[in-house]
Order: C-alpha cells, then structure tokens, then sequence
C-alpha cells in the first residue's frame, strides 16, 4: 500500500526510488546538497594543492602567473576597481594604471598558489631564497622577551609570512587573526596552511580574549592590517591620499598588552627571491597621552607602514579590494574615538 506524504512536518514519506519509507526530514535535501558542494570544492583544492606541492618556486609562480591572468579575464568588475583606484591614489593614467594592475593580477594569483607552499618553508628555503634589509633589527625583536602584534598588508608574499613566523618565532605562542573568505572550503584550506608550524588560526570577531592571553604570555600575534573596516571597529586615516577605514583592534590590543607594534613585509625581488622588510617596532609601553591619542598613534603608525610599502611596490598591493568602501560621515564621524 502507498503512503502518502505528508503535508506538513518532517514525518516519514514516501520514497518513490526506493519503493519504501524515508524518514529524512524534507529540509535535510539542500544541506545534503550543500555538504556535497562543499566536499567537492575542498577535494578540488587539496587536489590543487598537492599538484602544486610537487614543483618548484619558479614553476609555481608560473601557475600564479596564469591564475592571475584568468582572474583579469574572468573578473571584469574587480579589474575596473583596481585600475580606478590606481588612478585616484597614484596619480596616474589610464594606461599606466591598466598595465599596472594587470601586473597586480599575477602577484595576486602567485600569492593564492604560494598559499600551498606554505609547508615547505624551512631554513634551508629561507637561506636560499630570502634575504633581509634588517637583518640585525629581525634578530633583536626575536630575542626580546616583549610581546609582539606583528602588522601587514596584503602586499607581496603575504601567505608566506606564517611559515616565517612559524619558524623564528618557534619557541613563543603564535596566533594569525584572519577574515575567513566566504568561500568555506577555501577557508577551510586557508587555515590548514595557515596553521603550519601550530600556529593557531583565530576569526577576526572572536579574536580579543585570546589575543591578550597570547600577549600576556610574551607571544606573538599577527594581523592584516590594510582591509576595509566596520565603522564601529575603525578610525578614519590618510590613507593613499584618501581617509580610508583603519581597524583599530590591533591598536588596542597591542596597548592593552604593552607590546612592541611591528610592521613586517615580505616582497619578491624581481629575481624570483625575496625581501624579509621589518620596520622599527613602536614601543606601545612609551605611550602617552589618552587612550584614544594611543589608539590613533598607533593605528597610524602601521597604516602608514603599509602606505609606505604601497607607495613603493604598488604591483604588489591587493588592488581589487574596495579599501574605501566605508566612508566617513559628511558632518561626523560615527565610530569608536572620533576626529
């Protein structure tokens, strides 16, 4: 005898490719379907992943290179965002611009293929491939039992900073905050290499208890610094010329906690190598002043960092982005600590 489904509820129905009964609750059939989506984006990126394992830096850079060229020819809308923003915030033409963002694609498909190499980085590679303008200062801020919220940008071989960080920095406890990207098996895959090293792998909003805890403890913490920003978690700064959103969090952390602010960079050379850029720390404990003069002082400090290594590798910078998505108020600025 037949059952009917029913109308409502998750009770059990008829099951016309089995002849029988399904228990399954109806709402279960797109999370299934999603689950399997997901699944397959992940083997699609561990498959990747492990192809380009097998080669070397220069051939995987080749790979970067023809990634970076489908994402201008595919994504028409982030190409016209870069090539604008050069032009606003560098001052050039057109042309200028277009050539240099189609250079800014390939950086930043190097950049996800470098994501996969992230294991691979040992002595061994650091001595053959990386050199440092402050080779001296690097090895001071190792040893000094301060500690440290390390600062970049999504400039140069931002990926590569973790397994750097994983391997100087070794004896200390290592955190990475992130904005995970939409795409859940990417991030899925994001964090697996991100973590090399047991570095621990922390999402932005749930980032400041354990921050501080790591801090405390004389550790290491590391953030992206140049991404738009909440307006309830931002100051407005100069920023290429333009008041850009600046998170403030790192700022406030690092104050809390009496660390040393330290920007760090890692560019490629040209010459298929690379250049370990650190800046002088600011010294957070020296501070004076309110909180929210600190917090400005701060902030501007590692926005400026950032502007600084923009101004002077711009094919390298994260283009596509829309850092200025937030605007100020015209009358008043609504966030944490206004002008």
């Amino acid at each position: 005898m037949k059952i009917p489904a029913p109308v409502t509820g998750h009770g059990p129905f008829y099951c016309e490719a089995t002849g029988g009964i399904d228990f399954s609750p109806p709402h279960r059939q797109p999370l299934i379907s999603s689950m399997r989506k997901l699944n397959i984006q992940y083997a699609f990126y561990l498959g990747l992943g492990s192809l380009i394992q097998r080669m070397n830096i220069q051939q995987a850079r080749s790979v970067g290179c023809l990634v970076g060229e489908m994402i201008w020819k595919a994504a028409p809308g982030r190409r016209q965002i870069a090539i604008q923003a050069l032009m606003s915030h560098l001052g050039i033409n057109k042309l200028s611009a277009t050539r240099i963002a189609r250079r800014n694609f390939r950086h930043t498909g190097i950049s996800f293929v470098e994501m996969f190499l992230s294991r691979q980085i040992d002595f061994r590679f650091t001595t053959a491939h990386v050199s440092s303008n402050q080779e001296k200062l690097f090895q001071d801020l190792i040893a000094r039992k301060r500690p440290i919220v390390a600062t970049t940008g999504h400039l140069g071989s931002w990926e590569l900073l973790a397994p750097i960080l994983a391997l100087y920095f070794r004896d200390r406890h290592r955190q990475i905050i992130v904005k995970h990207p939409k795409d859940k098996a990417l991030a899925q895959v994001m964090t697996h290499h991100r973590g090399v090293g047991r570095n621990e792998i922390i999402g932005k909003d749930q980032a400041a208890p354990s921050v501080l805890r790591c801090l405390y403890e004389n550790g290491v913490s590391a953030f992206l610094v140049d991404h738009n920003a909440q307006r309830n978690k931002s100051i407005f700064l100069p920023f290429l010329g333009e008041k850009a959103s600046v998170n403030i969090g790192p700022a406030v952390l690092a104050i809390r906690s009496k660390a040393l602010v330290c920007p760090i960079f890692l560019i490629r050379d040209g010459c298929g190598k690379y250049v370990l850029d650190v800046h002088h720390p600011l010294d957070s404990l020296l501070l004076e002043g309110k909180i929210q003069d600190k917090v400005r002082k701060v902030a501007g400090f590692y926005t400026h960092a950032v502007q600084k290594m923009v101004q002077s590798y711009p094919e390298q910078w994260f283009w596509m982005h829309k850092r200025w998505k937030t605007r100020p108020w015209k009358d008043k600025e609504d966030h944490l600590y206004a002008e």
